[in-house]
Protein backbone atom coordinates (compact mmCIF):
# COMPACT_ATOMS: atom_id res chain seq x y z
CA UNK A 1 0.00 0.00 0.00
CA UNK A 2 3.03 2.23 0.34
CA UNK A 3 4.65 1.27 -2.97
CA UNK A 4 3.69 1.27 -6.61
CA UNK A 5 1.41 -1.53 -7.80
CA UNK A 6 2.08 -3.41 -11.02
CA UNK A 7 -1.29 -2.44 -12.42
CA UNK A 8 -1.16 1.16 -11.23
CA UNK A 9 1.90 3.35 -10.82
CA UNK A 10 0.18 5.59 -8.27
CA UNK A 11 1.11 4.76 -4.67
CA UNK A 12 -2.17 3.79 -2.93
CA UNK A 13 -1.29 5.65 0.29
CA UNK A 14 -0.82 8.84 -1.77
CA UNK A 15 -4.35 8.42 -3.08
CA UNK A 16 -5.68 7.95 0.45
CA UNK A 17 -3.99 11.07 1.82
CA UNK A 18 -5.06 13.12 -1.20
CA UNK A 19 -8.70 12.04 -0.76
CA UNK A 20 -8.69 13.54 2.76
CA UNK A 21 -8.98 16.95 1.12
CA UNK A 22 -12.60 16.08 0.31
CA UNK A 23 -13.62 13.71 3.14
CA UNK A 24 -12.85 13.21 6.83
CA UNK A 25 -12.20 9.44 6.72
CA UNK A 26 -10.52 7.17 4.16
CA UNK A 27 -10.18 3.37 4.27
CA UNK A 28 -7.36 1.63 2.41
CA UNK A 29 -6.76 -2.12 2.14
CA UNK A 30 -4.84 -4.80 0.28
CA UNK A 31 -7.12 -7.49 1.68
CA UNK A 32 -4.98 -8.40 4.67
CA UNK A 33 -4.04 -4.96 6.00
CA UNK A 34 -6.77 -2.40 6.60
CA UNK A 35 -5.93 1.25 7.25
CA UNK A 36 -8.03 4.11 8.47
CA UNK A 37 -6.88 7.64 7.60
CA UNK A 38 -8.33 10.80 9.15
CA UNK A 39 -8.19 14.43 8.11
CA UNK A 40 -8.29 15.43 11.78
CA UNK A 41 -4.89 14.11 12.81
CA UNK A 42 -1.81 16.31 12.80
CA UNK A 43 0.01 14.22 10.19
CA UNK A 44 -2.34 12.26 7.97
CA UNK A 45 0.49 10.98 5.77
CA UNK A 46 2.10 8.86 8.50
CA UNK A 47 -0.52 8.85 11.28
CA UNK A 48 -3.12 6.19 10.57
CA UNK A 49 -4.71 3.18 12.25
CA UNK A 50 -3.88 -0.24 10.79
CA UNK A 51 -5.41 -3.67 11.47
CA UNK A 52 -3.72 -6.87 10.26
CA UNK A 53 -6.23 -9.70 9.63
CA UNK A 54 -3.55 -12.27 8.85
CA UNK A 55 -4.20 -15.43 10.88
CA UNK A 56 -7.69 -14.46 12.04
CA UNK A 57 -9.63 -17.75 12.11
CA UNK A 58 -12.15 -17.30 14.92
CA UNK A 59 -15.17 -15.07 15.39
CA UNK A 60 -13.90 -14.41 18.91
CA UNK A 61 -10.53 -13.06 17.76
CA UNK A 62 -10.13 -9.58 19.29
CA UNK A 63 -8.70 -8.26 16.03
CA UNK A 64 -11.86 -9.23 14.16
CA UNK A 65 -14.09 -7.53 16.71
CA UNK A 66 -11.84 -4.48 16.56
CA UNK A 67 -11.97 -4.54 12.76
CA UNK A 68 -15.76 -4.74 12.58
CA UNK A 69 -16.23 -1.89 15.03
CA UNK A 70 -14.03 0.42 12.94
CA UNK A 71 -14.40 -0.62 9.32
CA UNK A 72 -18.08 -1.55 9.03
CA UNK A 73 -20.61 0.66 7.28
CA UNK A 74 -22.28 1.27 10.65
CA UNK A 75 -19.18 2.98 11.99
CA UNK A 76 -19.55 5.72 9.37
CA UNK A 77 -23.32 6.07 9.58
CA UNK A 78 -24.20 9.71 10.43
CA UNK A 79 -25.76 10.38 13.81
CA UNK A 80 -26.82 13.62 15.55
CA UNK A 81 -23.60 13.61 17.58
CA UNK A 82 -21.44 12.37 14.69
CA UNK A 83 -20.54 8.88 13.48
CA UNK A 84 -19.18 6.11 15.69
CA UNK A 85 -15.74 6.77 14.22
CA UNK A 86 -16.01 10.41 15.26
CA UNK A 87 -16.93 9.34 18.79
CA UNK A 88 -14.02 6.88 18.94
CA UNK A 89 -11.66 9.57 17.70
CA UNK A 90 -12.88 12.02 20.33
CA UNK A 91 -12.39 9.33 22.96
CA UNK A 92 -8.80 8.88 21.79
CA UNK A 93 -8.16 12.60 22.07
CA UNK A 94 -9.62 12.62 25.56
CA UNK A 95 -7.48 9.65 26.61
CA UNK A 96 -4.35 11.29 25.20
CA UNK A 97 -5.11 14.48 27.12
CA UNK A 98 -5.66 12.48 30.31
CA UNK A 99 -2.25 10.83 29.91
CA UNK A 100 -0.61 14.18 29.22
CA UNK A 101 -2.30 15.74 32.27
CA UNK A 102 -1.27 12.77 34.43
CA UNK A 103 2.34 12.98 33.25
CA UNK A 104 2.36 16.74 33.82
CA UNK A 105 1.07 16.21 37.34
CA UNK A 106 3.75 13.61 38.04
CA UNK A 107 6.47 15.91 36.69
CA UNK A 108 5.45 19.20 38.28
CA UNK A 109 3.55 18.14 41.38
CA UNK A 110 5.12 14.75 42.00
CA UNK A 111 8.68 13.48 42.07
CA UNK A 112 9.15 11.97 38.59
CA UNK A 113 11.50 14.60 37.15
CA UNK A 114 13.14 15.45 40.47
CA UNK A 115 14.00 11.78 40.97
CA UNK A 116 15.74 11.79 37.58
CA UNK A 117 17.72 14.85 38.66
CA UNK A 118 18.58 13.14 41.95
CA UNK A 119 19.71 10.07 40.01
CA UNK A 120 22.07 11.94 37.68
CA UNK A 121 23.65 14.12 40.39
CA UNK A 122 23.83 11.27 42.95
CA UNK A 123 21.84 13.46 45.31
CA UNK A 124 22.55 13.66 49.01
CA UNK A 125 20.45 16.04 51.17
CA UNK A 126 23.47 16.72 53.36
CA UNK A 127 25.46 18.15 50.46
CA UNK A 128 25.01 21.73 49.27
CA UNK A 129 24.77 21.97 45.47
CA UNK A 130 25.79 25.01 43.47
CA UNK A 131 23.34 26.59 41.05
CA UNK A 132 25.33 25.51 37.98
CA UNK A 133 25.44 21.91 39.27
CA UNK A 134 21.65 21.85 39.54
CA UNK A 135 21.26 23.45 36.11
CA UNK A 136 23.54 20.81 34.59
CA UNK A 137 21.62 18.12 36.47
CA UNK A 138 18.37 19.43 35.01
CA UNK A 139 19.73 19.39 31.45
CA UNK A 140 21.09 15.85 31.88
CA UNK A 141 17.82 14.63 33.42
CA UNK A 142 15.90 16.16 30.50
CA UNK A 143 18.02 14.18 28.04
CA UNK A 144 17.43 10.99 30.04
CA UNK A 145 13.69 11.67 30.28
CA UNK A 146 13.35 12.17 26.54
CA UNK A 147 15.41 9.11 25.70
CA UNK A 148 12.91 7.06 27.68
CA UNK A 149 9.90 8.91 26.25
CA UNK A 150 11.29 8.32 22.76
CA UNK A 151 11.53 4.56 23.40
CA UNK A 152 8.03 4.38 24.91
CA UNK A 153 6.65 6.39 21.97
CA UNK A 154 8.48 4.26 19.37
CA UNK A 155 7.58 0.92 20.97
CA UNK A 156 3.90 1.85 21.16
CA UNK A 157 3.95 2.35 17.37
CA UNK A 158 6.03 -0.78 16.62
CA UNK A 159 8.86 1.39 15.34
CA UNK A 160 11.09 -0.77 17.52
CA UNK A 161 10.92 -4.63 17.30
CA UNK A 162 8.84 -5.27 20.42
CA UNK A 163 7.83 -8.73 19.13
CA UNK A 164 11.42 -9.88 18.66
CA UNK A 165 12.32 -12.17 21.61
CA UNK A 166 15.92 -10.90 21.50
CA UNK A 167 14.81 -7.30 21.97
CA UNK A 168 14.53 -6.23 25.60
CA UNK A 169 11.56 -3.90 25.42
CA UNK A 170 10.89 -1.24 28.01
CA UNK A 171 7.94 -3.23 29.31
CA UNK A 172 9.59 -6.67 29.49
CA UNK A 173 13.12 -5.62 30.31
CA UNK A 174 12.43 -2.76 32.70
CA UNK A 175 8.85 -2.09 33.88
CA UNK A 176 8.07 -5.70 34.82
CA UNK A 177 11.35 -5.92 36.76
CA UNK A 178 11.04 -2.66 38.72
CA UNK A 179 10.15 -4.54 41.91
CA UNK A 180 13.48 -6.38 41.78
CA UNK A 181 15.42 -3.17 41.17
CA UNK A 182 13.65 -1.39 44.02
CA UNK A 183 14.89 -4.09 46.42
CA UNK A 184 18.47 -3.03 45.59
CA UNK A 185 18.33 0.77 46.09
CA UNK A 186 22.11 1.28 46.15
CA UNK A 187 22.80 -0.71 42.99
CA UNK A 188 23.12 0.48 39.35
CA UNK A 189 21.45 -2.60 37.82
CA UNK A 190 18.54 -0.66 36.30
CA UNK A 191 20.93 1.82 34.69
CA UNK A 192 22.90 -1.03 33.12
CA UNK A 193 19.74 -2.39 31.49
CA UNK A 194 18.86 1.09 30.23
CA UNK A 195 22.35 1.59 28.86
CA UNK A 196 22.15 -1.63 26.81
CA UNK A 197 18.85 -0.43 25.35
CA UNK A 198 20.25 3.03 24.57
CA UNK A 199 23.33 1.61 22.82
CA UNK A 200 21.31 -0.87 20.76
CA UNK A 201 19.16 1.99 19.47
CA UNK A 202 22.16 4.20 18.74
CA UNK A 203 24.28 1.54 17.02
CA UNK A 204 21.72 -1.03 15.90
CA UNK A 205 21.45 -4.64 17.00
CA UNK A 206 21.20 -7.28 14.27
CA UNK A 207 20.23 -10.10 16.65
CA UNK A 208 17.39 -8.10 18.16
CA UNK A 209 16.34 -6.64 14.81
CA UNK A 210 17.03 -3.04 15.88
CA UNK A 211 18.11 -0.82 12.96
CA UNK A 212 20.46 2.12 13.50
CA UNK A 213 18.55 5.22 14.56
CA UNK A 214 21.27 7.79 14.13
CA UNK A 215 19.84 10.76 15.99
CA UNK A 216 21.31 13.32 18.35
CA UNK A 217 19.30 12.10 21.34
CA UNK A 218 21.14 8.77 21.74
CA UNK A 219 24.63 9.85 20.82
CA UNK A 220 27.23 9.30 23.53
CA UNK A 221 27.07 12.09 26.11
CA UNK A 222 29.63 11.83 28.88
CA UNK A 223 27.49 13.97 31.20
CA UNK A 224 24.90 11.19 31.10
CA UNK A 225 26.41 7.98 29.76
CA UNK A 226 29.43 7.95 32.08
CA UNK A 227 27.19 8.01 35.15
CA UNK A 228 26.11 5.12 37.39
CA UNK A 229 22.71 6.28 38.76
CA UNK A 230 21.31 4.29 41.66
CA UNK A 231 18.12 2.28 41.56
CA UNK A 232 16.98 4.30 44.58
CA UNK A 233 15.93 7.26 42.44
CA UNK A 234 15.80 5.78 38.95
CA UNK A 235 13.31 2.99 39.68
CA UNK A 236 10.54 5.17 41.19
CA UNK A 237 10.95 7.71 38.37
CA UNK A 238 10.48 5.00 35.73
CA UNK A 239 7.50 3.54 37.59
CA UNK A 240 5.87 6.97 37.50
CA UNK A 241 6.72 7.30 33.80
CA UNK A 242 5.30 3.92 32.78
CA UNK A 243 2.36 3.30 35.11
CA UNK A 244 -0.92 4.85 36.20
CA UNK A 245 -2.64 3.07 39.05
CA UNK A 246 -0.36 0.04 38.65
CA UNK A 247 -1.23 -0.41 34.97
CA UNK A 248 1.03 0.34 32.01
CA UNK A 249 0.58 3.61 30.12
CA UNK A 250 -0.25 3.35 26.42
CA UNK A 251 1.84 6.02 24.68
CA UNK A 252 0.32 5.27 21.29
CA UNK A 253 -2.24 8.04 21.63
CA UNK A 254 0.33 10.68 22.53
CA UNK A 255 1.66 12.81 19.69
CA UNK A 256 4.91 14.69 19.22
CA UNK A 257 3.15 17.88 20.30
CA UNK A 258 2.17 16.35 23.64
CA UNK A 259 5.80 15.48 24.34
CA UNK A 260 6.86 18.92 23.16
CA UNK A 261 4.46 20.79 25.41
CA UNK A 262 5.77 18.86 28.44
CA UNK A 263 9.33 19.83 27.53
CA UNK A 264 8.35 23.47 26.98
CA UNK A 265 6.70 23.58 30.37
CA UNK A 266 9.87 22.25 32.02
CA UNK A 267 11.82 25.12 30.48
CA UNK A 268 9.87 27.45 32.78
CA UNK A 269 11.31 25.84 35.89
CA UNK A 270 14.65 25.70 37.66
CA UNK A 271 15.76 22.96 40.02
CA UNK A 272 16.48 24.37 43.48
CA UNK A 273 17.75 22.95 46.77
CA UNK A 274 15.86 23.95 49.89
CA UNK A 275 18.09 25.90 52.31
CA UNK A 276 15.46 25.32 55.00
CA UNK A 277 12.18 23.45 55.36
CA UNK A 278 9.78 24.86 52.77
CA UNK A 279 6.22 24.61 51.56
CA UNK A 280 5.87 25.18 47.80
CA UNK A 281 2.92 27.49 47.19
CA UNK A 282 1.83 28.25 43.61
CA UNK A 283 4.92 29.83 42.02
CA UNK A 284 6.75 30.55 45.27
CA UNK A 285 7.81 29.01 48.57
CA UNK A 286 6.97 29.60 52.22
CA UNK A 287 9.12 28.99 55.29
CA UNK A 288 7.87 25.76 56.85
CA UNK A 289 9.56 26.18 60.24
CA UNK A 290 6.13 26.13 61.85
CA UNK A 291 5.66 22.54 60.65
CA UNK A 292 8.94 21.16 61.96
CA UNK A 293 7.29 19.34 64.86
CA UNK A 294 4.20 18.19 62.96
CA UNK A 295 3.94 14.48 62.14
CA UNK A 296 1.72 15.18 59.14
CA UNK A 297 3.65 17.68 57.04
CA UNK A 298 1.79 20.18 54.85
CA UNK A 299 1.82 19.43 51.14
CA UNK A 300 3.91 19.97 49.15
CA UNK A 301 6.50 20.00 51.93
CA UNK A 302 10.21 20.19 51.02
CA UNK A 303 12.70 19.26 53.70
CA UNK A 304 15.98 21.13 54.06
CA UNK A 305 18.53 19.85 51.55
CA UNK A 306 15.90 18.31 49.26
CA UNK A 307 15.21 19.42 45.69
CA UNK A 308 12.18 21.21 44.32
CA UNK A 309 11.07 22.89 41.10
CA UNK A 310 10.95 26.67 41.14
CA UNK A 311 9.02 28.60 38.51
CA UNK A 312 10.92 31.25 36.60
CA UNK A 313 7.78 33.38 36.50
CA UNK A 314 8.24 35.75 33.55
CA UNK A 315 11.28 33.92 32.22
CA UNK A 316 9.54 32.84 29.02
CA UNK A 317 8.34 36.38 28.41
CA UNK A 318 11.85 37.68 28.97
CA UNK A 319 13.32 35.24 26.44
CA UNK A 320 10.54 35.74 23.90
CA UNK A 321 9.13 32.22 24.45
CA UNK A 322 5.38 31.71 24.13
CA UNK A 323 2.92 28.88 23.63
CA UNK A 324 0.89 28.70 20.41
CA UNK A 325 -2.31 26.59 20.43
CA UNK A 326 -2.19 23.55 18.14
CA UNK A 327 -5.23 24.64 16.11
CA UNK A 328 -3.59 27.98 15.37
CA UNK A 329 -0.30 26.31 14.42
CA UNK A 330 -2.02 24.15 11.81
CA UNK A 331 -4.01 27.13 10.53
CA UNK A 332 -0.84 29.21 10.13
CA UNK A 333 1.01 26.41 8.35
CA UNK A 334 -1.82 25.77 5.90
CA UNK A 335 -2.67 29.37 5.08
CA UNK A 336 0.83 30.77 5.32
CA UNK A 337 2.11 28.27 2.75
CA UNK A 338 -0.90 28.29 0.43
CA UNK A 339 0.25 30.86 -2.15
CA UNK A 340 3.84 29.60 -2.19
CA UNK A 341 2.72 26.01 -2.76
CA UNK A 342 0.27 26.95 -5.50
CA UNK A 343 2.99 28.89 -7.32
CA UNK A 344 5.38 25.96 -7.06
CA UNK A 345 2.71 23.53 -8.23
CA UNK A 346 2.27 25.53 -11.44
CA UNK A 347 6.03 25.67 -11.96
CA UNK A 348 6.33 21.91 -11.37
CA UNK A 349 3.52 21.07 -13.79
CA UNK A 350 5.15 23.20 -16.51
CA UNK A 351 8.52 21.50 -15.98
CA UNK A 352 7.05 17.98 -15.83
CA UNK A 353 5.16 18.63 -19.07
CA UNK A 354 8.41 19.76 -20.66
CA UNK A 355 10.16 16.62 -19.38
CA UNK A 356 7.43 14.34 -20.73
CA UNK A 357 7.70 16.01 -24.14
CA UNK A 358 11.40 15.26 -24.39
CA UNK A 359 12.57 12.03 -26.00
CA UNK A 360 15.83 11.91 -24.10
CA UNK A 361 16.57 12.20 -20.40
CA UNK A 362 17.32 15.74 -19.20
CA UNK A 363 19.09 15.54 -15.82
CA UNK A 364 19.19 19.30 -15.35
CA UNK A 365 15.45 19.68 -15.94
CA UNK A 366 14.79 16.75 -13.58
CA UNK A 367 16.70 18.57 -10.83
CA UNK A 368 14.58 21.67 -11.47
CA UNK A 369 11.37 19.62 -11.18
CA UNK A 370 12.60 18.10 -7.90
CA UNK A 371 13.50 21.56 -6.60
CA UNK A 372 9.99 22.77 -7.42
CA UNK A 373 8.77 20.40 -4.71
CA UNK A 374 11.66 20.29 -2.24
CA UNK A 375 13.14 23.77 -2.75
CA UNK A 376 10.67 25.42 -0.36
CA UNK A 377 12.35 27.17 2.57
CA UNK A 378 10.32 27.66 5.75
CA UNK A 379 11.97 29.50 8.66
CA UNK A 380 10.68 29.91 12.21
CA UNK A 381 12.87 32.55 13.95
CA UNK A 382 11.49 31.67 17.42
CA UNK A 383 10.71 27.99 17.03
CA UNK A 384 10.38 26.92 20.67
CA UNK A 385 9.70 23.18 20.64
CA UNK A 386 9.25 23.16 16.86
CA UNK A 387 5.45 22.94 16.73
CA UNK A 388 5.14 25.20 13.68
CA UNK A 389 7.98 23.45 11.83
CA UNK A 390 6.41 20.03 12.48
CA UNK A 391 3.08 21.34 11.16
CA UNK A 392 4.85 22.80 8.11
CA UNK A 393 6.54 19.47 7.38
CA UNK A 394 3.21 17.65 7.68
CA UNK A 395 1.46 20.10 5.35
CA UNK A 396 4.21 20.16 2.71
CA UNK A 397 4.45 16.34 2.76
CA UNK A 398 0.70 16.02 2.16
CA UNK A 399 0.93 18.60 -0.64
CA UNK A 400 3.72 16.68 -2.41
CA UNK A 401 1.86 13.37 -2.03
CA UNK A 402 -1.15 14.98 -3.70
CA UNK A 403 1.04 16.04 -6.63
CA UNK A 404 2.78 12.66 -6.93
CA UNK A 405 -0.63 11.01 -7.05
CA UNK A 406 -1.27 12.94 -10.26
CA UNK A 407 2.30 12.59 -11.56
CA UNK A 408 3.72 9.21 -10.46
CA UNK A 409 6.39 9.52 -13.15
CA UNK A 410 7.94 12.56 -11.44
CA UNK A 411 11.73 12.38 -10.81
CA UNK A 412 11.14 12.75 -7.06
CA UNK A 413 9.41 9.34 -7.02
CA UNK A 414 12.65 7.81 -8.27
CA UNK A 415 14.64 9.61 -5.56
CA UNK A 416 12.35 8.09 -2.93
CA UNK A 417 12.89 4.60 -4.34
CA UNK A 418 16.67 5.11 -4.46
CA UNK A 419 16.74 6.37 -0.88
CA UNK A 420 14.83 3.30 0.32
CA UNK A 421 17.16 0.90 -1.52
CA UNK A 422 20.19 2.69 -0.10
CA UNK A 423 18.98 2.31 3.50
CA UNK A 424 18.00 -1.34 3.00
CA UNK A 425 21.44 -2.10 1.53
CA UNK A 426 23.35 -0.30 4.29
CA UNK A 427 21.36 -2.02 7.05
CA UNK A 428 21.67 -5.41 5.35
CA UNK A 429 25.45 -5.02 5.36
CA UNK A 430 25.15 -4.69 9.15
CA UNK A 431 23.11 -7.90 9.30
CA UNK A 432 19.81 -6.10 9.95
CA UNK A 433 16.64 -6.80 7.98
CA UNK A 434 14.44 -3.69 7.76
CA UNK A 435 10.67 -3.87 7.79
CA UNK A 436 9.28 -2.13 4.72
CA UNK A 437 6.75 -0.45 7.01
CA UNK A 438 9.63 1.63 8.42
CA UNK A 439 10.61 2.71 4.90
CA UNK A 440 7.30 3.59 3.30
CA UNK A 441 7.20 6.28 0.62
CA UNK A 442 5.40 8.64 2.99
CA UNK A 443 8.03 8.26 5.75
CA UNK A 444 10.95 8.75 3.35
CA UNK A 445 9.24 11.72 1.73
CA UNK A 446 8.58 13.35 5.08
CA UNK A 447 12.24 12.89 5.99
CA UNK A 448 13.31 14.57 2.74
CA UNK A 449 10.99 17.49 3.48
CA UNK A 450 12.35 17.77 7.02
CA UNK A 451 15.97 17.80 5.87
CA UNK A 452 15.53 20.22 2.96
CA UNK A 453 12.60 22.52 3.66
CA UNK A 454 12.51 23.68 7.30
CA UNK A 455 14.84 25.79 9.42
CA UNK A 456 14.54 27.23 12.90
CA UNK A 457 16.23 29.41 15.49
CA UNK A 458 15.62 29.89 19.21
CA UNK A 459 17.41 31.82 21.93
CA UNK A 460 17.01 28.88 24.32
CA UNK A 461 19.45 26.00 23.55
CA UNK A 462 17.20 23.45 25.28
CA UNK A 463 14.35 24.49 22.99
CA UNK A 464 16.62 23.86 19.98
CA UNK A 465 17.28 20.33 21.23
CA UNK A 466 13.57 19.74 21.67
CA UNK A 467 12.76 21.03 18.17
CA UNK A 468 15.30 18.62 16.68
CA UNK A 469 13.77 15.79 18.69
CA UNK A 470 10.23 16.74 17.64
CA UNK A 471 11.18 16.82 13.96
CA UNK A 472 13.04 13.51 14.25
CA UNK A 473 10.14 11.77 15.93
CA UNK A 474 7.64 13.16 13.43
CA UNK A 475 9.75 11.96 10.49
CA UNK A 476 11.01 8.80 12.19
CA UNK A 477 13.55 7.20 9.86
CA UNK A 478 16.31 4.65 10.29
CA UNK A 479 19.98 5.39 9.66
CA UNK A 480 19.49 9.06 8.82
CA UNK A 481 21.57 11.61 10.77
CA UNK A 482 19.50 14.62 11.77
CA UNK A 483 21.38 17.48 10.14
CA UNK A 484 19.15 20.29 11.36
Amino acid sequence: MDGKCESNEVVPSYQAVSALRQVHWVMLTNGRLWRLYSSRVSSSSTNYLEVDLDGVTSDNDARLLYFVSLFSAASLAPKPSGSDLDSIFEGGLKYAQEIKDELSSKVFEGQLFLNLVRAVIAHSPSRVYKEDELEKGKATALRLLYRMLFILYAESRNLLPVNNPNYSSFDRGIRQRLGDFEKLPEGPELWRVLTILFRSIENGDAKAGVPTYDGELFRQDQDLDDLQPKNEYLAPAIRELTEIGGKGIDYQNLGVRHLGSLYEALLEYDVRQAEEDLVVYKDGTLDAAYAADLKAKPKPFVAKGELHLSSRGLARKGTGSYYTPDELVRFLAKNGLHHVLESRRKSFEAHIAELNAKREKDSDLEKVAIDDLLGIKVVDPAMGSGHFLVAAVDHITGWIMDILKEHPEAPLARIIDEDREKVIKEQKEKGIEISTELLSDSIILKRLVTKRCVYGVDINPLAVELAKLSLWLDSFHVDEPDHY
